[in-house]
């Protein structure tokens, strides 16, 4: 059944989020509050606060921002303005010759 948190509850996570992992924040919310405060609670609670954390196991820290790692998007055609010979991709995604 979903329990509401209480707004001591989600300062806990805010401010332990980035110092501790999910499960021992559960834990500690567990042995705090009298109540059962699983895994997923804990991380669907962080989440709904806007908080992330960087992927793998026993990390802790806090994603800044929406776009943990970002990505280069590259121009191939100003690196490489003569395309001549190179293949295009087609519809079905795959590689074709431009010269067949």
């Amino acid at each position: 059944m979903n329990k509401i948190w209480s707004e001591a509850e989600k300062q806990y996570v805010k401010d332990n989020a980035g110092k501790m992992r999910d499960q021992d924040i559960a834990t500690e919310l567990t042995k705090k509050s009298g109540r059962k405060v699983s895994l997923q609670a804990v991380r669907k609670q962080r989440q709904k606060l806007g908080i992330a954390k960087r992927p793998g196991r026993g990390i802790c820290s806090v994603v800044q921002g929406k776009d943990p790692q970002p990505r280069i998007a590259i121009d191939i055609c100003a690196i490489m303005p003569d395309t001549e010979g190179v293949p295009e991709e087609t519809s079905e995604g795959v590689l074709a010759n431009v010269d067949s």
